[in-house]
């Protein structure tokens, strides 16, 4: 892959799914919007996207998880050139699934959750994004080393950060292809006292029920700004494969609603300011 940056910065309009960020990549008069996925190691497009963006098949697969807690096989491909606003993209490997595979059926309200597919961590992690809530725009430069203080750790099949919660340092995984957080067995075994119930869990790996205790308000200092999450489950496994000890969960896209944030992962910073 390479990547051709410019000395400008590229204003990008975002489209919103719920809590997730979709923006708009692009082959000369073709835009496409895709999630914005920090949870995703490899961009993923369903068929007919890769298609259309001239995507040349290669032998090699590989294994994906997802949200239900399954490992599938996928095949992948090249595209030869995309562009991110005024930055152009060349020789990008993706995972190609079945266009099936990224229709999540429909919200709480009955509108459909239907995908193109995941701007992923291959991307993602070169560039410093600037969210503006109030003008639901992203600001993408390169980044330059800054001297601030950083709140995330090195990456392990998930970017991770660190919070603190009554003080003590907390450590999750940041899953923007997530729309909600979702907390693992270390934080299970937390709370025997808290009811049980049955969740549903949706990924690209299918749908799964499963057992979950609630937290009924969970609070999280990220940077100097408290966030605070209702009704988060829990689940008795861990939410994704990791060698960091005692990592919390998964922290979604709702860490972010209504919010104005910046992702430097260069720098190690998620900075999400006040509401």
């Amino acid at each position: 892959m390479k990547i051709n940056f410019t000395n400008t910065t590229s204003i990008i309009a975002v489209q919103r799914m719920e809590s997730l960020y979709l923006i708009s990549i692009a082959l000369h008069d073709l835009y496409i919007p895709m999630v914005f996925d920090t949870g995703a190691t490899m961009t993923v497009m369903k068929r007919t996207t890769a298609s259309r963006f001239q995507a040349i098949a290669c032998s090699e697969t590989v294994k994906a998880g997802g949200n239900a807690g399954q490992i599938l096989t996928a095949n992948t491909a090249i595209i030869p050139l995309m562009q991110i606003g005024e930055v152009t993209i060349e020789d990008l490997q993706v995972i190609v699934v079945e266009d099936e595979q990224l229709d999540f059926g429909e919200d709480d309200n009955g509108n459909p959750i239907i995908v193109n597919g995941f701007l992923g961590w291959d991307i993602i992690q070169h560039f410093k994004w600037e969210y503006d809530r109030i003008g639901n725009t992203i600001n993408i430069t390169k980044p330059i080393p800054e001297r601030l203080s950083s709140n995330m750790e090195e990456w392990d099949n998930m970017p991770i950060l660190r919070t603190l919660i009554n003080g003590r340092v907390e450590l999750f995984g940041f899953d923007t292809g997530n729309t909600e957080s979702i907390l693992g067995d270390h934080m299970y075994h937390r709370l025997p006292e808290s009811s049980e119930t049955l969740d549903v869990l949706t990924g690209v790996d299918g749908t799964k029920e499963e057992t979950v205790r609630i937290v009924e308000k969970l609070s999280l200092e990220i940077g100097n700004q408290i966030v605070v999450l209702n009704q988060v489950s829990a689940i008795n496994r861990k939410v994704f494969p990791t060698e960091y000890e005692q990592i919390n969960g998964l922290l979604g896209a709702d860490i972010l609603e209504e919010k104005s944030w910046m992702l430097d992962f260069s720098n190690r910073i998620l900075d999400v300011e006040r509401s």
